[in-house]
């Protein structure tokens, strides 16, 4: 806790100190909600602190950007996603050390490695609250048979020193439970928030942009919106295109993104003929002009905790194809606002997008459906998300203050 005294009468501000500890600040959304967290958070009642590793690929490291956008971060270099028992067993001690120091009334943990090393951490350091928020979870599609087991075992013994676990989708919330990782009642469903007011207001004019881009106004076009990783299903993506091309010979799909992958899915683009049907646009920080240009919104992903691409794309009316996954099938209601397929099935994936784009009706009904349904609820706007956040502290610190 800290104390501010005021000399005009006895005036105590307590603020709840809370450290927030993160394996790294790259593309996605791990790094949008510590932003928004580190942006909105009432100042006057919270002091926030982070600690990040550092991306492997350091061109996409967005520590320097959040330092530079205020947030009050700490690097430590060897906390990275790869285990490794002699650099984690030194941030070990370093998260230790730190937190000691630092007298933390919370120790909010993020994703995996983070999460593990840090409530250990915490526990030893005896901080009276510790969360994690896992942001999606490791038990498919991630890893080997044998991993994933270890990860599953490591994250059970984890919750036994956890006081409360967010998860941003009442399926992941579910899925924890069934794999055993804790009980029901310590878990509390608090969804990722976007800036809403961006996606919802924005104006584009399509007719130039497209022509910016180089694409005729007759062209279908699909996109996404991911980092360039395994994980989102990029090469699933590409097998589907190449069967919607028989229909739609002109599609035009935009990627973007960095990532790893990006030589490899160029490399592939080029083998299978399709280079003239997909743009690499690289990393933006303008993705609400992206997004109003697109016909259809394509997440392919095998693994994805909540996938907060797909509030900005139905925040600007368009409508979803995606992957049946993890907390996907609570926002992209089938039908309705999109069209789920089975995960890894390229087949199901170009059937719905063959569907979607034959039908200019449909797809414009599923856009406004899709819109409705994100303006409808307040959920997805991230200054509720830290606001849920801040009760959830105030809620778990009561016998402290």
């Amino acid at each position: 806790m800290s104390e501010n005294s005021e000399l005009t009468g006895i005036v105590l501000a307590v603020k709840i100190k809370v450290l927030h500890i993160v394996t790294r600040l790259g593309p996605g959304g791990v790094t949008e909600t510590l932003r928004a967290l580190s942006k909105y958070v009432n100042k006057g009642a919270f002091e926030f602190f982070f600690v990040s590793g550092l991306e492997n690929d350091l061109k996409l490291d967005k520590s320097k950007k959040a330092i530079a956008g205020g947030m009050n971060l700490k690097i430590i270099p060897g906390l990275k996603r790869n285990i490794n028992p002699w650099s984690d067993l030194l941030s070990l001690i370093s998260l230790y050390l730190f937190i000691k120091k630092g007298n933390f009334d919370i120790v909010h943990t993020h994703t995996s490695k983070a999460g593990f090393l840090g409530r250990i951490a915490a526990r030893l350091a005896k901080v009276p609250v510790t969360i994690h928020q896992p942001h999606g979870h490791v038990f498919k599609g991630m890893f080997d048979f044998f991993t994933t087991r270890l990860f599953i075992f490591l994250e059970k013994t984890a919750a036994l020193i956890t006081d409360k676990i967010i998860t941003v989708t009442r399926l992941g919330k579910e899925e924890h439970i069934r794999y055993g990782i804790a009980s029901p009642d310590k878990f509390i469903v608090i969804p990722s928030g976007i800036d809403l007011e961006r996606f919802l207001k924005v104006e584009v004019d399509i007719k130039k942009g497209r022509r910016d881009l180089g694409i005729e106004n007759e062209y279908p076009i699909v996109g996404t919106v991911a980092h360039l990783v395994k994980r989102k299903g990029y090469l699933y993506l590409l097998k589907a295109i190449s069967q919607v091309k028989k229909i739609h010979s002109k599609i035009k799909v935009l990627i973007v993104g960095e990532g790893a992958l990006r030589p490899h899915l160029e490399k592939q683009v080029k083998k299978m003929g399709l280079e003239r049907n997909f743009l690499f646009l690289g990393e933006r920080e303008d993705v609400e002009v992206i997004y109003p240009l697109l016909d259809l919104f394509v997440l392919s992903s095998v693994n994805e905790g909540m996938g907060r691409v797909l509030i900005e794309a139905m925040a600007s009316g368009r409508p979803v194809a995606a992957a049946r996954i993890m907390g996907i099938p609570e926002l992209v209601i089938d039908g309705l606002t999109g069209r789920l397929a089975s995960p890894k099935d390229s087949d199901a994936l170009a059937e719905a997008i063959i569907d979607l784009l034959g039908d200019k009706e449909k797809l414009s009904k599923m856009g406004l459906a899709a819109k409705k349904k994100v303006e409808a609820s307040s959920q997805f706007d991230d200054k509720v998300m830290v606001k849920r956040i801040e009760s959830l502290y105030q809620e778990l610190t009561k016998s402290i203050f």
